[in-house]
């Protein structure tokens, strides 16, 4: 498999951004977590907001990922969370893959709900 040309600068960039470690098959790996909260008014007043996070890291660390996958991310704050791949892993073409995540609460198949806010 040919290498991603920007692989080497992604990783270096990943390292130092990195906030937490995933387990991804029989290996671990250092990626970026962001919390993605999508939030969506409602007419009658308030908002819906859906906890949603976005990982990054690199492609080559996240091939055979799919859709429903449970990861299991450890933040470097030390908090444990377990999380289900929401759609397909999106590759950047520069070395990163991008992946959309619901938490779950424990190490179960219930995910969290969005919220309604008024």
């Amino acid at each position: 498999m040919m290498q991603c040309p920007f692989e080497k600068a992604s990783r270096s960039i990943l390292l130092r951004l990195s906030n937490a470690i995933v387990d991804v098959g029989n290996k671990t790996a250092r990626v970026l977590i962001q919390n993605a909260t999508e939030t969506e008014e409602l007419r009658s007043g308030g908002f819906v907001e859906s906890p949603d996070m976005e990982l990054k890291g690199l492609s080559s660390e996240f091939t055979g990922v799919k859709a429903k996958d449970q990861l299991q991310v450890q933040l470097d704050s030390g908090d444990t969370l377990f999380a289900t791949v929401k759609r397909p892993p999106k590759p950047d073409g520069a070395g990163l893959t991008i992946i959309q995540l619901t938490p779950v609460k424990g190490n179960s198949d219930a995910t969290t709900n969005p919220v309604i806010r008024y």
